[in-house]
């Protein structure tokens, strides 16, 4: 078992203090998707005003680990998002309440032949520059050219065995069930694109979870992912305000994504906890 206690020091070296209010509520069934305890968090839902994340980064460096499910549920959904490249998507009823939240994993590995040919195939067709360039780039400089024999690195695709069981589909699970491997798939997850021409990658492995927790029968956006770690809070976008393009793919990912509300988190540096 994981144990984790507040304050905490997570993957920037910031002391972060939890929001007691939020982790005490009634109808969250979610504990922490890892057993892994080498995994810290990483990106919050606010990279810094104006620019969203909408979702919580979890990773152990350049290391992948395995997804394991935050919560008892059904698997509904399982393939390659152009954006967000290998995602899950569970539902979860709470208490009396059917299909009362979702879980939506992504940038996922599903073995590098797989993987390579979705990015090819799938999301090259969908960016534009300077999007377009860097990400071929990329797939380039890890070994899966378009033409010719792919060599893919494993450090950023992984290798055939860590591959999703598409048996999953369809089935219930109990909560810490695995699910698939974390990685770094579709420009969204690669840290290898920028909005910026002159923008260069740098080379590094991105290998992470993105996390993002959905609640329906709500008006407002709510909060429902459970772990002593994080500031729990509604994140609402104000007018003017614009989506960053993982919000923009996770709106197509599916029809049964439709009308649902996106759930986010940050964590407060510092001082004492927050009622």
């Amino acid at each position: 078992m994981v144990y984790y206690r507040w304050p905490c020091v997570d993957s920037s070296g910031v002391n972060r203090q939890v929001r007691l209010s939020a982790i005490y509520f009634e109808g969250a069934p979610f504990t922490i998707p890892f057993s892994d305890t080498a995994v810290k968090r990483g990106g919050t839902w606010l990279y810094s005003p104006g620019s969203w994340h909408h979702a919580i980064d979890l990773s152990r460096g350049a290391e992948t680990f395995h997804v394991k499910a935050a919560a008892p549920g059904e698997v509904i959904f399982i393939g390659w998002d152009w954006w967000s490249g290998n995602t899950i998507v569970m539902s979860h009823d709470s208490g009396s309440v059917k299909d009362a939240f979702r879980t939506i994993y992504m940038h996922l590995r599903n073995g590098p032949q797989h993987d390579s040919d979705e990015s090819w195939n799938t999301t090259v067709p969908k960016l534009t520059e300077p999007r377009l360039s860097q990400y071929k780039a990329y797939l380039e400089a890890t070994g899966c050219p378009h033409n010719g024999p792919r060599h893919p690195d494993a450090n950023f695709w992984g290798t055939e065995a860590q591959k999703i069981d598409m048996s999953l589909l369809g089935k219930t699970v109990a909560a810490g069930t695995p699910l698939a491997w974390s990685g770094c798939t579709g420009p969204g997850g690669c840290g290898c694109t920028d909005d910026k021409a002159t923008w260069k990658w740098g080379g590094g492995v991105n290998t992470h979870l993105h996390i993002l927790l959905r609640a329906s029968g709500s008006e407002r956006q709510r909060v429902v992912l459970h772990r002593p770690l994080w500031d729990l809070r509604h994140a609402k976008l104000l007018p003017g305000e614009s989506y960053r393009p993982h919000y923009h793919a996770l709106r197509t990912l599916s029809h049964r994504l439709e009308g649902w509300q996106t759930a986010v988190s940050i964590a407060v540096p510092g001082g004492r906890p927050v009622q």
